[in-house]
């Protein structure tokens, strides 16, 4: 029998303009770096080891989940405010690098932090640095020629990965036998993630000689503003985004699928780790190889077979993959809550198949989420795209995450509607996506 072969999946690296080469060496540490970074502050691993840590009182649980994603996820409506600032730029990560990094998450050295403070610290990073994946994702619509886009998008986002599991997994692993050790790990990940910005700030990023439409703004604020006159100002960048959306129905119609998406996405994120301490009781580098080790490595494994072909798929196609396959998600912790009675082993089994299917899904969700507003500039500056999608991040989980504890606390002993939900608006996003495509494919786009 003949063997199979992944020649058809895995295809020799695109060659680099020279552009695409200068800028990729600094995306590469960017990328990885910000992923030890996450994987270690900003991962729900961070919840969990709250939950687990901090004597948080139980019936606080899950209001305490819900905030870590809540605040943190709303505050980056600002990011169109950040785009068009003074700030903008190579001065905007260099500020942010400090302020929004450096400086609160070194407050862990104080080892009577309160979980509610660590709320407040993410919240306020967030906040600082909710321009910042709109600045990555420019690059990749500025630096980069379409036919390398897609693929060197797939690389860096390996070495993403590899810097999450890597930093993640260490970090659960200390924690088990040496918890004190809380307060020196996360400080330094915020140094980690400043060094981060400092590579993304290295490459000069091109700008599109097209004007994007009616969102061009100011590059500077004056300082002789009267407060009416900075009101308006601060309004500006909203407004624009509101002219983009009229102006291009299709990619307001590709946000309107991502807000539903998203919102599911969110519900379910403050349910994993109170259902994982509920349910399963885990230490923490159990929950971790569910939670990071199996999720990303599926990730990691997605982006190399995948990054090729997903060049030659409409943005329509990708979209409709992902909604679908993460659909099968909520639907497997279900069946690991309905289970787990029965047999924990069981029940951990079908969770970590939920995972597993939730990183493939996410596989296709990545290129559409960090790539899809660059397809639709069409040539234009992809900022006030990138941007418009990642202020619709803070818009929809202004909603999503008070939903969830709803949902929560309807009924504090089940996890029916908190995976049921999710399910069902996965499904309405998959309906949504076919409508774009249809809509698209018979306008020959």
């Amino acid at each position: 029998m003949a063997g199979i072969s992944l020649a058809k999946f895995y295809k020799p690296h695109p060659p680099l303009s020279r552009v695409g080469r200068y800028t990729y060496g600094y995306h590469r540490a960017f990328q990885f770096l910000e992923g030890i970074f996450n994987g270690i502050a900003l991962n729900s691993g961070l919840v969990y080891v709250m939950l687990r840590t901090m004597n948080v009182a139980e019936d606080d649980k899950a209001l305490l989940s819900m905030l870590m994603g809540w605040l943190p996820s709303a505050s980056v409506m600002t990011a169109p405010l950040w785009a068009v600032s003074q700030w903008r730029g190579t001065r905007y990560l260099s500020f942010v690098a400090i302020v929004g990094r450096v400086l609160p998450f070194s407050i862990f050295f104080f080892e009577g932090i309160s979980p509610w403070a660590v709320v407040v610290i993410t919240t306020f990073h967030a906040w600082m640095c909710s321009g910042v994946n709109s600045a990555s994702n420019a690059v990749f619509g500025s630096n980069y020629e379409p036919a390398e886009r897609e693929h060197y998008y797939g690389l860096v986002k390996r070495w993403h990965i590899a810097g999450i599991i890597a930093g993640n997994t260490l970090f659960m692993s200390l924690l088990d036998p040496f918890p004190e050790l809380l307060h020196w790990i996360v400080p330094v990940s915020g140094g980690v993630g400043a060094l981060s910005l400092y590579m993304l700030r290295r490459p000069k990023v091109r700008r599109a000689k097209t004007p994007p439409i009616s969102a061009r703004m100011p590059e500077t604020w004056p300082s002789s503003l009267s407060p009416l006159q900075w009101m308006r100002r601060g309004l500006q960048p909203f407004a624009a985004t509101a002219r983009l959306l009229n102006r291009d129905r299709d990619f307001a119609i590709f946000e309107l699928a991502f807000v539903i998406y998203g919102a599911a996405f969110m519900m379910l994120a403050p349910v994993i780790p109170v259902f994982y301490d509920k349910v399963f009781a885990i230490d923490l580098h159990l929950f971790s190889f569910h939670n990071v080790v199996a999720y990303y490595g599926m990730q990691f494994l997605g982006h190399i077979l995948l990054a090729n072909r997903l060049s030659q798929w409409k943005e329509t196609s990708i979209m409709l993959a992902a909604y679908l396959t993460v659909a099968l998600y909520p639907a497997l912790l279900l069946v690991a809550w309905l289970t787990a009675p029965v047999s924990l082993n069981l029940g951990l089994g079908f969770a970590l198949a939920g995972f597993v299917i939730f990183g493939i899904g996410m596989t296709f969700l990545d290129y559409a989420w960090a790539l899809g507003p660059v397809r639709f500039a069409r040539g234009r500056d992809a900022l006030p795209y990138t941007s418009t999608h990642v202020m619709f991040v803070g818009v929809r989980a202004s909603f999503a995450y008070p939903l969830s504890l709803l949902l929560m606390s309807i009924d504090r002993e089940s996890f029916l509607l908190p995976f049921v939900v999710p399910f069902t608006w996965f499904l309405i996003a998959s309906g949504i996506a076919i409508w774009l495509k249809r809509r698209m494919v018979s306008r020959m786009i």
